[in-house]
């Protein structure tokens, strides 16, 4: 199919074009992703009088239509979350185009024009290159310093030079973009698998500074150690396909947590923003809940302690203090002690069953035995019994009835 046949296949698209009054374009990253060949949800609309083909498309598709006032755009909801944007069309689309971030996104189609590429987008495209348009293009907007890096992550792309010479100049006027907005960005490229070359350029750019407020050194560290991280994914993933699907890593790796957080990116977060300085706050550029921060917050403390020796004793103690992020620490832990295997993943699942109560006992039948009343006393003893449990010395309810007998009496 050509481009206009793809477009166009799409029923939402046909609809839209069918159903325009007066002439609109589809541009931005949809576009570009079809000529790349992958699939896009989201979908943005210029055009004149597009308040009205808004409200008309959110009621064809069931969706809700929700005004954004600073960019004079009428966002259109649909039931499946993603974003049908219209946005009214300043002197002529051309001008529009030459308004955008890249030169990649700044490729429109219409159903009379065909496709309208007047700072050869396309070009860009097949050189796999992320362009800026003109250094104002980064003045404008200096979160398109962050987007430039991750839009390249996320298409397997290169930053053009002169972009990087551009990002350099206009870095320091990120100060002045709204956490929440640096926060977005930053997100969606943790998100993004193996881009620990470019998370190194935005080091190396100053762009990385600004957001997370750490050394060189320690940056430099902690994207080594992404790295690593990515390098042992991919080494499970090939060399251990069947552990790796038990496992279902890929499920865990890919869930996401809060603000659209993949679990995989609040692993890469919590390296990035690691330091072992308990003072350093190290997010505070960030705009993060607390769930996020308390998670990241307990991989640090578990990263800390699993420096120098680990024993299996130890071991019990980082992951009960990892609580909801124990499968998190163990690939981390893997990584800082270059195990290539699931060790500490497989750790992870003893530590569930024993906390899970599928072998050992309550606090109900420890009061029962030793004749004690609820308190602090019998938390103690529960958690002595994980620990023995976990060390391998309790093997059965038996071993743990043993156990308490022999430690109470």
């Amino acid at each position: 199919m050509n481009l206009s046949e793809k477009i166009l296949s799409d029923p939402v698209n046909r609809w839209i074009f069918e159903n325009s009054i007066h002439k609109c374009f589809l541009v931005g990253g949809y576009v570009r992703d079809v000529l790349i060949g992958r699939s896009y949800e989201d979908r943005d609309y210029i055009g004149r009088n597009i308040k009205t083909l808004s409200l008309k498309t959110a009621k064809k598709f069931n969706g809700k239509v929700i005004y954004l006032k600073k960019y004079n755009m009428y966002r259109v909801v649909t039931n499946e979350k993603n974003f049908i944007d219209f946005t009214e069309m300043g002197r002529n689309v051309v001008s529009d185009l030459k308004g955008r971030d890249f030169k990649i996104n700044a490729i429109a189609w219409s159903l009379g024009d065909g496709i309208v590429d007047p700072l050869c987008g396309t070009d860009d495209i097949r050189r796999k290159i992320v362009q800026h348009i003109h250094d104002k293009s980064l003045l404008k907007d200096p979160v398109r310093c962050i987007r430039a890096f991750r839009i390249a992550a996320d298409l397997h792309f290169s930053v053009e030079n002169k972009t990087l010479t551009s990002i350099k100049k206009n870095v320091k006027h990120l100060k002045s973009v709204a956490s929440e907005r640096i926060t977005d960005e930053c997100i969606k490229l943790m998100n993004i698998h193996n881009n620990s070359e470019l998370i190194l350029l935005m080091l190396n750019t100053h762009v990385l500074h600004d957001i997370i407020p750490l050394s060189s050194d320690i940056l430099n560290n902690n994207i080594c150690l992404i790295k690593e991280l990515d390098d042992m994914i991919r080494y499970i993933k090939t060399i251990i396909p069947v552990s790796y699907s038990s496992y279902d890593l890929i499920d865990m790796l890919d869930t996401k947590i809060k603000q659209n957080l993949s679990r995989y990116g609040l692993l890469k977060l919590a390296l990035l923003t690691f330091t072992e300085d308990i003072e350093s706050n190290s997010l505070s550029r960030l705009t993060i809940g607390t769930s996020i921060l308390r998670r990241v917050q307990s991989i640090h403390a578990a990263l800390r302690i699993s420096m120098g020796r680990l024993t299996r004793n130890k071991l019990y103690g980082i992951f009960r203090l990892s609580n909801e992020c124990m499968e998190e620490v163990s690939l981390i832990i893997s990584v800082i002690k270059k195990r290539k295997d699931l060790y500490y993943f497989e750790s992870v699942d003893k530590m569930k069953e024993i906390i899970s109560r599928k072998t050992g006992l309550t606090g109900y039948d420890i009061q029962k035995i030793a004749s004690l009343a609820p308190g602090r006393k019998i938390g103690i003893i529960k958690e002595e019994m994980y620990r023995q449990m976990f060390l391998g010395n309790l093997q059965n309810k038996d071993d743990v009835l043993k156990f308490l007998k022999a430690n109470l009496t």
